[in-house]
C-alpha cells in the first residue's frame, strides 16, 4: 500500500482480507455440499494464522518482515522434489531483496562455486 509503513499496510491488508473471507464464509455456509470437518479445521487454521501474524507484526523488525519469501512450484519439471527447483529461485530473490534493502551479505555463508576439472 503506497505511502504506508509496512505495519500499517499489513494491518490494512489483513482487514481487507477479513472482509473477503467473511463474504466467502457466507457463500460457503449457504452451499448444500459443505464438508464441515474440513471447514472447521480450515477456520481454526485461519484464526490461528491471523493471531500469529498479528503477534509477529508487533515484534519483528520491519526489514525482516519485508524479507518473507514464498516460492510455490506447481508440478516441477526435471526434478521430483519441488525444493530442488524452488531453492535457486528463493536464493536469487533473497539476494536481490537483501541488496535492495542495503543489508550486506555474509561472505562466509556463500558457498564457493566448484569448477569441474577436465579428466585427462
Amino acid at each position: 500500500m503506497a505511502g504506508l509503513s509496512t505495519r500499517h499496510a499489513s494491518a490494512t491488508k489483513n482487514a481487507l482480507g477479513g472482509v473477503m473471507n467473511a463474504s466467502a464464509v457466507l457463500l460457503f455456509v449457504t452451499s448444500p455440499e459443505v464438508h464441515w470437518l474440513q471447514a472447521v479445521v480450515l477456520g481454526i487454521g485461519a484464526i490461528l494464522g491471523g493471531l500469529m501474524g498479528s503477534w509477529a507484526l508487533h515484534r519483528i523488525n520491519e526489514k525482516v518482515l519485508r524479507l518473507a519469501i514464498v516460492a510455490i512450484i506447481d508440478e516441477p519439471k526435471g526434478s521430483i522434489y519441488g525444493g530442488a527447483v524452488a531453492a535457486p529461485i528463493v536464493k536469487e530473490v533473497g539476494r536481490q531483496a537483501l541488496q535492495f534493502l542495503n543489508i550486506p551479505s555474509d561472505p562466509k555463508l556463500i558457498p564457493k562455486k566448484k569448477v569441474a576439472q577436465a579428466k585427462p
